[in-house]
């Protein structure tokens, strides 16, 4: 996400952070938010929410890096809320569809309100 100030707000998968990355190139971390963050949105204010797989193991081969089999830690996928002043993950604001556990892939946030999100079977 482009901001006012220049700076780059963006997931780093790998690190399970969302993070901040000025003009000048340095990387600041808002936010620790475990499992595997796919995409951060602004809501209100001055929180944003992130669609989460639950966390993916990566397996490096020349060149590429992977992700696939659900990790260790798995948690299963989950759209978190997070304020971005503080870096809290203030809650899972949704971890299933009916009784369908997510995966987590990605958001879209309306303007009138609500948001629409996709999840990978």
């Amino acid at each position: 996400m482009a901001m006012p100030d220049g700076s780059v707000v963006l997931v780093e998968i790998e690190r399970r952070t969302l993070s901040r990355v000025t003009p000048d190139g340095k990387i600041h971390v808002v936010a620790r938010l475990g499992g595997g963050p796919n995409v951060p949105r602004w809501a209100r204010g001055a929180r944003s929410t992130v669609t989460n797989n639950g966390g993916l193991k990566f397996v490096e081969r020349p060149g590429k890096l992977f992700s696939g089999a659900p990790g260790d830690d798995y948690t299963g996928g989950s759209i978190q809320v997070v304020d971005s002043r503080d870096g809290h993950v203030r809650h899972r604001f949704y971890d299933r569809c009916d009784e369908r556990r997510l995966n987590g892939r990605t958001t879209r946030l309306r303007r009138a309100g609500g948001f629409w999100f996709t999840d990978a079977r």
